[in-house]
């Protein structure tokens, strides 16, 4: 590998899109092999981190918002 190659390796990243993408990915349990393998290559930890604590308090308000429906639409 030159130089140059090593340079654009170093350089690239993980789109914000693609964390996005990783994190659900994780959460369902569908990650390939090759995704997972590039997500720990060319992403950064608190990346994973932030939208992962993002995405689940996203999960827990849906359900928490579900349940209120849930118990008014039963009359409860």
């Amino acid at each position: 590998m030159n130089e140059i190659e090593e340079k654009q390796e170093e350089e690239e990243t993980l789109a914000l899109w693609e964390v996005f993408q990783g994190v659900i990915a994780m959460f369902i349990g569908v990650q390939s092999e090759k995704n997972r393998e590039r997500q720990f290559k060319y992403g950064k930890v608190h990346q994973f981190i932030i939208v992962g604590i993002i995405l689940t308090i996203v999960f827990v308000v849906h359900i928490i918002l579900l349940v209120k429906y849930a118990m008014i639409w039963a009359g409860a």
